[in-house]
């Protein structure tokens, strides 16, 4: 292939690129339906914000209700629970913190 061939080529291809270019862009939108769509966008995150507001009052409403209610009514098992949080919190921290130490790469050496 000669020089000349070679940028008629790239001219053609070049050519054809620009039209496919044209073929594909989009419409920009108004200013209105941005406007509307905002709009939309905002209503539905309001109504998936109290959603999730109502979900966590009724889940800490439940919660707190089983726990005066365990306390009240078998207390023996309610400071079992206390006693087994108090017991198991302190090896779960320390779990989370090696784990994320030997995430972030850091080489774990067991010692003797």
């Amino acid at each position: 292939m000669n020089e000349r061939e070679e940028k008629e080529t790239i001219s053609h291809l070049k050519q054809e690129l620009k039209k496919i270019d044209a073929a594909f862009e989009p419409a920009p939108l108004h200013q209105f339906e941005l406007n509307r769509q905002l709009a939309r966008f905002k209503q539905e995150r309001k109504r998936a914000m109290q959603k999730e507001l109502l979900c966590f009052m009724v889940s800490a409403f439940v919660i707190l209700s089983l726990y005066i209610t365990i306390s009240i009514q078998v207390p023996v098992l309610f400071l079992t629970v206390q006693g087994a949080a108090l017991i198991l919190l302190p090896a779960l921290v320390m779990f989370e913190k090696k784990r994320r130490r030997t995430a972030d790469g850091e080489v774990e050496i067991d010692e003797p």
